[in-house]
């Protein structure tokens, strides 16, 4: 089994975030069709916490092989420092994690 695709987000406080995740093979063989997974997205302040999620993403699948993730600008605004993240799909009682990484948010000044 394959490791998660580390991906590392950055964006500004208070701003709406939106980036699409694209599904590819490493193999250079088709990659499969999420089409009917269920995702899961979320924030955590790290790895091992056990404490209630810091914030979960809107995750939509737009696509046979790609999803986008949100939050809004609420969402963001409560956001302020260094995170972890990753996204989970799930079919038939199989769950893969495809991304994971860290997460930076900036403070903003504008309010």
């Amino acid at each position: 089994m394959a490791l998660p695709c580390a991906v590392d987000l950055e964006f500004y406080q208070g701003d709406t975030f939106t980036t699409q995740v694209n599904i590819t093979s490493i193999d250079g063989s088709a990659p499969p069709d999420i089409s009917g997974y269920a995702v899961l997205s979320q924030i955590r302040y790290d790895i091992a916490n056990k404490s209630p999620i810091v914030v979960s993403f809107t995750a939509v699948i737009t696509g046979p092989q790609s999803i986008v993730i949100s939050l809004s600008s609420a969402q963001t605004t409560l956001l302020c420092g260094t995170y972890v993240w990753d996204l989970q799909l799930s079919s038939a009682g199989t769950v893969t994690t495809i991304v994971a990484g860290n997460v930076k948010v900036m403070p903003e000044v504008s309010r």
